[in-house]
C-alpha cells in the first residue's frame, strides 16, 4: 500500500512540473508571438517593394487554398490600374522550404524575387540568395529552365554551382507564381 502513494505523490508531483512548465510556455508564447507576427509583416512588406519596386499599392488577395505553396498574394496597383501581382510562395528546396517573394507583371513577366527564408548548405544553396543570381529572373517569362554552365536561350537561369536541387527549387517557386499570376486575374 506504500509504494501504490508513493506512486500517486510522484505521479502528483510530475503533474505539476509539467503543468507550471506549460503556463510558462503559453505565457512566453503570448508574449513573443505579436513581435514575431510583426517582425514577418515587416520582411513581407519589404519584399513586395523588393520586387515590385514601381507599385504603389498592394492590395492582399484572398487565397481559396487550391495551391498550398501560395502562402499569400497581392495585387500590385500603380496609378489607380492593377500593374502586376506579388506573391509569397514555398518551395521544397535540398535543406528545406525556401519561402520567396515574387513580382509578375500583368503580361506575366518577372520583375524580382527575394528570398524571405531558407535553409539551404550555407555557401552552396545559400548563394540563390545573392542579388546578383536572383537578377537572372528579371523579366522572365514561362517556361523557365535551369541550366549547368551557360544560358544559351532567353528563359534560362544558370545553376547556382554545387546547388542544382537549390536552384531548381527556386525556379519552379517562380513558375509557380507567374502561374497565379496569369491564372488570377
Amino acid at each position: 500500500m506504500n509504494m501504490k502513494k508513493e506512486t500517486i505523490k510522484l505521479v502528483a508531483i510530475l503533474f505539476s512540473f509539467c503543468a507550471i512548465g506549460a503556463l510558462i510556455l503559453a505565457s512566453l508564447n503570448s508574449v513573443t508571438a505579436p513581435r514575431i507576427k510583426a517582425l514577418e509583416k515587416e520582411k513581407t512588406d519589404k519584399a513586395l517593394v523588393e520586387v515590385f519596386p514601381d507599385g504603389g499599392d498592394f492590395q492582399e488577395i484572398e487565397l481559396d487554398g487550391s495551391n498550398e505553396s501560395i502562402v499569400e498574394a497581392y495585387t500590385v496597383m500603380s496609378g489607380g490600374s492593377e500593374v502586376g501581382k506579388c506573391v509569397l510562395v514555398d518551395s521544397q528546396g535540398f535543406g528545406g522550404t525556401i519561402r520567396m517573394m515574387v513580382g509578375v507583371t500583368n503580361e506575366g513577366a518577372v520583375t524580382g524575387v527575394s528570398i524571405v527564408s531558407m535553409n539551404e548548405t550555407p555557401g552552396l544553396g545559400t548563394k540563390a540568395n545573392d542579388a546578383e543570381w536572383l537578377s537572372q529572373f528579371a523579366l522572365k517569362t514561362s517556361p523557365i529552365s535551369v541550366v549547368k554552365g551557360q544560358a544559351t536561350a532567353e528563359n534560362e537561369i544558370v545553376a547556382v554551382s554545387g546547388a542544382t536541387v537549390t536552384s531548381k527549387a527556386v525556379t519552379a517557386g517562380v513558375e509557380t507564381a507567374i502561374a497565379f499570376a496569369g491564372g488570377a486575374n
